[in-house]
């Protein structure tokens, strides 16, 4: 991202494919110092994204745990691949914004490593596990019930999850509220796709009307649809209003936030 901000070519021939934090790095510094982002967010170029990510709070049938709210009384391991992890940041902003008593195991190699961790029971479930990954990983366990998808940690249910609860149906406190769903604003940008700030306007009219176009295409449906990989795309200029959003949030909001987020 620095890389495209201050030294790549600005003639819309260089784009950068990027994770959802990465816009609010400058004033969150989620994976690492804030001050290592020589960039604003809201000046790069947004050009889109293919899938909005949807976190999900996931236990194994073996936890015995089938409502959301019996978290909020009973502690449960659950396992992360690192402190800056979705699994990791996301069990922490529940723990502290809502309430439930996630104990987090960070470290497994990877998510391989974390399913098996599940299926042998040496952890009772994920925080912040995307649905996308879940049902190109883990569909076959999902249907035979051995996982269970407790909640959403999202405000809007996901179209194909619409008996499953949002996590801010579980919070009454309106700055808990306000932080927690500041905590998921960014994640409807998926993995997004990014060009420098000052490529002319009708260049960058050009690669976000053609990623767009390329998001509807019916190969590309159909792949996607063959590997149970999610189109649900944003637009450049949905991406571009939502940085404008998220940079004029209050101040106290960001620092209580990036308290509970960043990894001490």
């Amino acid at each position: 991202m620095n890389t495209l901000a201050n030294s790549s070519p600005r003639d819309g021939t260089t784009i950068g494919a990027v994770q959802n934090h990465i816009g609010v790095e400058p004033f969150m510094g989620v994976t690492g110092p804030k001050e290592n982002a020589k960039y604003d967010g809201r000046q790069m170029n947004w050009l889109g994204s293919a899938a909005k990510e949807y976190p999900l709070v996931v236990v194994t049938a073996s936890s015995n745990i089938s409502d959301f709210r019996e978290l909020l009384q009973k502690p449960i391991i659950v396992g992360s691949s690192g402190v800056a992890t979705s699994d990791s940041v996301y069990a922490r902003i529940l723990n502290n914004f809502v309430g439930t008593k996630f104990k987090i195991i960070d470290g497994y190699k990877d998510q391989p490593q974390l399913a098996l961790a599940m299926e042998q029971g040496e952890v009772s479930g994920r925080v912040g596990w995307f649905l996308s990954s879940l049902m190109t990983t883990q569909s076959s366990q999902l249907e035979s019930g051995k996982l269970r998808i407790l909640v959403q940690v999202a405000v809007d249910k996901h179209p194909d999850l619409p008996n499953v609860p949002l996590i801010t149906d579980y919070i009454d406190s309106p700055d808990k509220r306000a932080k927690l769903e500041f905590s998921l604003a960014w994640l409807p940008m998926g993995r997004p796709y990014v060009a420098p700030p000052g490529v002319p306007a009708d260049r960058v009219k050009l690669l976000r009307d053609g990623f767009m176009k390329a998001t509807k295409d019916p190969e590309l449906l159909a792949e996607a649809k063959k590997m149970r990989l999610e189109i649900s795309p944003l637009s450049g200029e949905d991406i571009q209003a939502l940085m404008t959003r998220l940079y004029a949030t209050p101040k106290d909001v960001v620092d209580g936030v990036r308290s509970v987020m960043v990894a001490k």
